[in-house]
């Protein structure tokens, strides 16, 4: 399982690293959790829009915080390596249509 969820992860940190800082991981990469993972947009103006796009291709709950704000991805172990790759996907197809 851990070698799983450090696959999933590696999805998702992966694509906001290479978004050229259009998403931001806020966390130092030594801290960063495998299971919630926090980031944002470098533009906060279209969280709303990213959120509302994510919705309507299925990735739900990726709402941050209400404190804290930002997005949040729950990777948990029941989440499948499938479910990460797709965010992964939206967040790539996401940049280009709004970067």
């Amino acid at each position: 399982m851990a070698a799983a969820n450090r696959r999933k992860a590696t999805l998702v940190y992966d694509a906001v690293a290479a978004s050229d800082g259009f998403y931001v991981a806020p966390v130092a990469p030594a801290h960063r959790s495998n299971t919630n993972l926090r980031f944002h947009l470098a533009d906060d103006a279209l969280t709303a829009r990213f959120l509302a796009e994510a919705e309507a291709d299925g990735l739900a709950n990726l709402r941050g915080h209400p404190h804290i704000g930002g997005l949040r991805a729950s990777l948990y172990n029941a989440m499948p390596e499938a479910g990460a790759a797709a965010l992964a996907g939206f967040m790539a197809g996401f940049a280009r249509r709004h970067g």
